[in-house]
């Protein structure tokens, strides 16, 4: 049976309520991260033109057809879900502020329930069929990245664009109301639209944050697709010509199909997908986090004469090189994948948020100052633990140094403070386009989505006043 073929047969047999009650009431808060993302990134240079361009290219497509069109979160505007899903989900990973599976940085939220929240409102789903869409999606993604975790990002390539369209278009299936043979199809057309080149890390450019909209929207696409009776091969993840054999067969690479549907519905891959706490690369919170513990021991970074930045090295070639380039970042995309940059903001600020990544703030002169004594090493051991590891020293004039080793679970789902850092920082994001209000009664919905009958008076809520 083919990697495709089990997911069908899984997705179109699970119940909600035969999930762990946990990996259920986590996804009642994945829907409530993505919403806040959205609106947080909506009034950006970059949220404002994926929505104009998107907006462009829908064209008088809205709501052709007899079909309702699909909200864009942040903007007060619909469109057809496509594009609409294409918007949210490149808003929800804008600022690099989205979960991520740490055995593999695959973002799967973004794209997931970005496709969700479309589909469900054009076609007059509940919430409890947005939240079964979430948890099963979020689950497949993972799970698909298991197949030679590492390898994606190895290659140059993005696993959220490369792996999220077959997995949305299994969901988007269901939504839509198609038949297994259908959404095995679709899946088969999606595995074809799987992209996403890393490339956008060396000059900050946008593209990269494009990835889980794209893989949203092809996701959907394929599924209409599938709707009007096009085909696709039921192969296309694990055949010959298959997405990951094409992607990643050769030299160094240990493809393993088999964990990726192994013990499918007992063990769940998801709960190793953390929330981020920070703006920036999952793989530099340790940092960020022990330059903060540094800066309240020790003092501020004005005595600063060196620091060493100790890092696994299969994360080096992403977030320190090339070095010219992470010591002085040209954009804020630019500085979001940069060790430097992460380690400087939090000694001379003491904080590492939103405002610290601004378009204006990423050119101080005193953090570019101490950016650029930052120098990295691979670290080695690596400290067990399922967290992200890090090392990192900070001398000063005087001679003295401080040393700090963590491995950090801030952000894994299972922790006890997890749900209320995860609403304290929705509350932040959505409060930088609603008003107090408005995003409280947003947070009822959507953390009670289980019992909304549709999507209606969600949705509404997260149109700005006057949009």
């Amino acid at each position: 049976m083919s990697i495709a073929a089990a997911f069908c047969d899984w997705a179109y047999s699970f119940k909600l309520e035969g999930a762990p009650q946990d990996v259920a009431a986590d996804g009642r808060y994945r829907l409530l991260d993505v919403a806040g993302l959205c609106l947080a990134a909506a009034p950006t240079a970059l949220g404002r033109a994926v929505h104009d361009g998107c907006e462009a290219l829908a064209g008088g497509a809205v709501g052709s057809g007899g079909l309702k069109a699909s909200t864009v979160i942040g903007f007060g505007t619909s469109l057809p879900p496509a594009y609409s899903a294409m918007i949210n989900a490149t808003l929800a990973h804008a600022m690099d502020f989205d979960d991520t599976h740490l055995p593999s940085l695959m973002h799967p939220s973004a794209p997931v329930a970005s496709a969700a929240l479309a589909l469900a409102e054009m076609f007059g789903r509940s919430g409890a069929d947005v939240l079964t869409a979430l948890v099963v999606g979020n689950e497949l993604a993972c799970r698909l990245c298991m197949a030679a975790p590492g390898a994606f990002h190895s290659k140059g390539l993005h696993p959220t664009g490369v792996l999220s369209p077959p997995v949305v278009a299994l969901i988007a299936s269901q939504l839509m109301g198609l038949d297994r043979g259908q959404a095995l199809n679709a899946m088969g057309i999606a595995c074809s639209q799987g992209s996403g080149l890393l490339e956008a890390y060396q000059d900050g450019s946008w593209v990269k944050t494009l990835h889980p909209g794209w893989a949203a929207h092809g996701g959907i696409s394929a599924a209409f697709l599938a709707r009007a009776g096009f085909t696709g091969p039921a192969t296309g993840l694990d055949g010959r010509f298959g997405l990951l054999r094409a992607m990643l067969d050769g030299p160094g690479t240990d493809l393993d199909t088999g964990t990726v549907v192994d013990g499918l519905g007992s063990r769940w891959e998801s709960r190793s997908n953390f929330y981020k706490l920070y703006p920036f690369a999952q793989v530099l919170l340790p940092f960020a986090e022990m330059a903060m513990e540094i800066r309240r021991e020790t003092g501020g970074a004005d005595t600063v004469t060196e620091i060493l930045a100790e890092i696994p090295a299969r994360y080096i070639p992403v977030v320190c090189e090339p070095r010219a380039a992470k010591i002085a970042p040209h954009t804020n995309t630019h500085a979001r994948a940069s060790l430097a940059y992460a380690v400087a903001v939090a000694l001379v600020r003491g904080s590492a948020g939103i405002d610290d990544y601004s378009d204006t703030a990423i050119f101080e002169p005193d953090v570019l100052r101490i950016a650029a004594l930052v120098t990295h090493a691979q670290l080695d051991p690596v400290p067990a633990g399922d967290g992200f590891a890090g090392a990192l020293t900070v001398k000063r004039a005087d001679g003295s140094s401080r040393r700090l080793v963590q491995v950090s679970r801030k952000g894994h789902p299972g922790e006890v403070d997890t749900p209320g850092a995860v609403a304290a920082k929705f509350r932040d994001n959505a409060g930088r386009r609603l008003p107090p209000d408005a995003v409280e009664a947003l947070f009822s919905k959507v953390i009670t989505v289980d019992s909304q009958a549709d999507m209606t008076a969600l949705l509404a809520l997260t149109s700005p006043v006057g949009a």
